[in-house]
Order: structure tokens, then C-alpha cells, then sequence
């Protein structure tokens, strides 16, 4: 985003925890760099680091509550744009941020787990598409909300019912086993074995 510094990034600290104390780095208000925001403004902001997923894979970006004694933010979307440059979009509900100032950043704990949920059943579907289908199902896209998902692949013919049950049966069983999931990173290729 041109109106963002080269020399800032964000460190994301959302898989450690869901809040953190961080840094106001930047301010955008009106497609303006701004060093302040007030009561009612609707900006982009920076942070030195945040515990907020940014949209990515077809998962929707976290919301929540950015705030300190003086000042209080609704966050409604995390994005990453071009590089390590986290950005966040909302709504100063009371008080004035400034930039440098020292906020405490908490996610909106019920969404990310329920989008948490959705995203694992994303991969539960994929492996049960597989089982069903054949091997050559591969993902061609997907939509994680923490309301629904969505799930596009790849496949010869449309499903017929007997291959929906089978695929849902298969999937309410491994979640019924309530396995232990470990979140980390890793490359492309290592995720998609």
C-alpha cells in the first residue's frame, strides 16, 4: 500500500495468543497518512505486532477490540498487504489514537474460534473428498467464515446423494473423535502433503 513506509512491519503473534501489547505505527484516514484519529474516524491502521489473522487462504480476516486508557477501537478486518505490512480497518468508538501511541489488541476470541473450527473442517472435507471421489480431487479455492465454509474442487461430475452422505459421514466422524490440532507454519508443499 503506497501510503504505508517501507521500513515498518508487523510481527504476528496470533497463534500465541489472541491479545497483545503493540504500537500504533501508522495511521490512514481519507487516503491520507494522518498522525491522529478521532472519535467516529474510519481508518487503517498499523501495528508493531498484533494477535489479528489477516484474510489469507480463503480465511476471513480476525475483528475485535483495540484499546487503552485514552482511546478504544472497533477493528472490523485485518488484511496483510505487500510485505509484512498488517493492516487493520475500524472505527475509534472513543477517544483519539495516535500514532506511537501504546494500545493492548484483543481479537474477538468467539469469531476466531468458530472460524478456527470452519477452516479445520475445510481439511476434513478435502481428505474425505478424496476417500470418496478418488485422488485426484485437489482444492481450487474455499471461503472461511466463522459463520460457514465454503469448499471448491476439483472433480469429474456432480456429487450424487449417496457421495454427499458418505463425505458428511466420513467428516462428523473425525470431528466427533475431537482430535488434538497443532497450528504451525510451514511451506506450501510440506502443507499440502
Amino acid at each position: 500500500y503506497k501510503l504505508l513506509p517501507a521500513n515498518i512491519s508487523t510481527i504476528f503473534k496470533g497463534y500465541e495468543s489472541l491479545e497483545t501489547n503493540s504500537k500504533i505505527l501508522a495511521i490512514i484516514k481519507d487516503d491520507n497518512r494522518v498522525e491522529t484519529a478521532h472519535e467516529g474516524d474510519e481508518i487503517l491502521f498499523v501495528m508493531d505486532q498484533t494477535p489479528f489473522y489477516a484474510e489469507s487462504g480463503g480465511q476471513v480476516g480476525d475483528t475485535g477490540v483495540v484499546m487503552n486508557e485514552d482511546v478504544e477501537l472497533r477493528v472490523e478486518d485485518t488484511q496483510k498487504i505487500t510485505g509484512n505490512h498488517v493492516v487493520h480497518r475500524g472505527v475509534v468508538v472513543r477517544g483519539c489514537l495516535n500514532v506511537g501511541d501504546n494500545v493492548k489488541a484483543l481479537v474477538d476470541q468467539n469469531k476466531r474460534l468458530a472460524t478456527a473450527r470452519n477452516h479445520s473442517a475445510t481439511h476434513l472435507l478435502h481428505k474425505a473428498l478424496k476417500q470418496v471421489l478418488g485422488p485426484h480431487v485437489e482444492q481450487s479455492g474455499s471461503l472461511v467464515t466463522p459463520s460457514r465454509l465454503r469448499f471448491d474442487f476439483s472433480h469429474f461430475a456432480p456429487l450424487t446423494e449417496e457421495e454427499i452422505e458418505k463425505v458428511e459421514r466420513l467428516v462428523n466422524q473425525k470431528i466427533m473423535e475431537g482430535m488434538v490440532i497443532e497450528a504451525f507454519e510451514t511451506s506450501f508443499d510440506k502443507a499440502r502433503e
